[in-house]
């Protein structure tokens, strides 16, 4: 342990970010902080100061870029000047750029990124039609010049792998460890109290879905599948609780979708919660990932099936290539509102396939997607190949 490199997490978002990318920089970072002893830490926010060696709160705003660059450089180089070795873990691109500048000026440094999704992409999704040709250029210079920066590229799924690939030509400088999650923290009793927070009850069959409001993860093809079942099936009451947050204008859209649809009773918006394995525990069924933008099993899909839920998702390339449907998940055609209402209807109906595809989807969860392969993957790169050509 001694003779491994110092190691510096850096992450142009708050500590506690929820989500993919916040939780597994977390995760990194404490594994590490605890068999290393102490790490460094670059983010926002405020930091746990006592469990680390140095820390650096980011403080200049994204938007002024020239100026935020100069802040991550000045801090990487204070770091750099030390005689140790060491390893930044950049996990997005923007803060990257600082970083190599950095390494560039010191002996013995190594600059690693984690991809966290397909940047460029998902800001066209999300931009505003007016800005959206100025945002997808800067965001994809962005992305070219932090990828050739990079002494490696780390993507957390095969759905990154595949867009660095195709849309970067980059393969040789690219290694897969996929997200993982802490599995045995899923192992909780479902709460009345949490079940009636969500909008379920005794007599009702509960469906979760949690993450951002974005528009490209397909719950408006599970609003339209739920008020679905309502014409097919009149004798199942199903609940749906949207936890997460998202923009005003996201959130209003999705509500006046519920609206339309005639489904008000049934769909419950939750907010952000950060108590998800309570939550997932209390939940009957799980659905997310319908919308033929993204592929892939998410890290919510993951602690769902952790969790012992039957999943309902989008089929796709990875998906089909990971998951058995009708084994350990209900898999359908994406975009497709009747699929997923008849999915929905077959669940709610048969209580002992939601018990026998949830225990698979838990096995399965055990032997792809728990934290300690990923973070034994992760050690291997940033302590013990680091620095080998």
């Amino acid at each position: 342990m001694s003779k491994a490199p110092s190691l510096c997490w850096v992450f142009n978002a708050q500590f506690t970010e929820i989500g993919g990318a916040g939780n597994r920089f977390r995760a990194e970072v404490d594994y590490f902080a605890s068999r290393y002893q102490r790490v460094n830490v670059m983010c926002r926010g405020t930091i746990p100061a006592a469990r680390f060696d140095q820390n650096f709160r980011l403080k200049t705003p994204t938007r002024l870029l020239p100026i935020f660059c100069l802040e991550v450089l000045a801090r990487a180089f204070v770091l750099g000047l030390r005689k140790k070795p060491i390893v930044f873990i950049v996990h997005d691109p923007i803060s990257l750029i600082g970083v190599a500048a950095a390494a560039k000026l010191v002996r013995r440094a190594r600059v690693f990124l984690v991809v966290h999704g397909p940047m460029s992409l998902e800001q066209e999704w999300l931009a505003d039609k007016r800005l959206k040709r100025v945002a997808i250029w800067m965001r994809r210079g962005t992305e070219t010049i932090a990828y050739a920066l990079a002494d490696r590229l780390l993507v957390v799924s095969e759905y990154e792998m595949k867009y660095l690939r195709e849309e970067f030509g980059l393969g040789s400088n690219v290694r897969l460890i996929r997200n993982g999650i802490p599995v045995q923290r899923f192992s909780k009793q479902p709460s009345d109290a949490i079940r009636s927070v969500l909008g379920g009850d005794d007599s009702s069959v509960l469906i979760g879905n949690i993450g951002h409001l974005y528009t490209y993860r397909g719950l408006s093809t599970l609003i339209r599948a739920l008020a679905l079942t309502k014409e097919l099936a009149q004798d199942i009451s199903l609940k749906l609780a949207v936890v997460g947050s998202g923009t005003e204008e996201n959130l209003a859209r999705f509500k006046n979708e519920v609206q339309s649809a005639g489904v008000t009773d049934q769909v419950t918006f939750i907010g952000d919660r950060l108590d998800i394995p309570e939550v997932l525990a209390t939940c009957d069924i799980y659905a997310e990932r319908f919308s033929s933008q993204v592929d892939g099993v998410g890290i919510a899909i993951m602690e769902a099936m952790a969790t012992g839920l039957p999943v309902i998702t989008g089929q796709d390339w990875v998906t089909s290539a990971l998951l058995s449907g009708g084994e350990n998940c209900v898999l359908v055609q994406k975009e497709n509102s009747e699929a997923l209402a008849n999915a929905l209807i077959f669940l709610a109906q048969n209580p002992l396939q939601r018990r026998r595809i949830g225990e698979n989807a838990r096995r399965k969860a055990f032997e792809l997607f728990s934290s300690e392969a990923m973070l034994a993957n992760c050690e291997k790169e940033y302590v013990l190949t680091a620095f080998d050509r």
